[in-house]
């Protein structure tokens, strides 16, 4: 059996989907869906389904300290652990702030962290086998 004739790709667009509706990013849902296939390694069919009701819009009310949230609000998506919960404040720790922007200038220095993720990525390593045309990550 091949990867494709596998349950796997469909694991991974599960993944997409979850994170394009979602508030979540593609990280957490991936680090859910691997400890759910760690539990079932040979059923991909059932981490996705397991992994699809892993996120819900449970109230506030519902949410334990310990427990992994994601808010967004006026344009940020915040994601982090319950540290403590009232009335309708939360504090958060170990989490982090994404925020969407149009156009952004960044000042680069000599301390700035970067990467960059190539769309051509199976044209340099193996170019045989790219039919077709050419996978663009930015229209995904």
């Amino acid at each position: 059996m091949t990867f494709q004739e596998s349950e796997y790709p469909d694991l991974i667009e599960a993944v997409r989907q979850m994170e394009k509706n979602g508030i979540f990013s593609a990280s957490e849902l991936l680090e859910v869906m691997w400890q759910l296939h760690r539990q079932v390694p040979i059923y991909p069919g059932i981490v996705k389904m397991c992994l699809e009701k892993a996120r819900d819009n449970s109230p506030v009310s519902d949410w334990q300290p310990g427990d992994l949230v994601a808010i967004e609000k006026d344009g940020q998506k915040i994601i982090g652990y319950v540290k403590k919960i009232s009335d309708q404040k939360v504090v958060l720790r170990d989490g982090y702030l994404q925020e969407k922007f149009l156009e952004k200038e960044i000042v680069l220095d000599a301390g700035t962290r970067r990467e960059r993720l190539r769309n051509d990525a199976l044209m340099r390593t193996w170019p045989t086998l790219v039919f077709g045309k050419e996978t663009n990550l930015e229209n995904k």
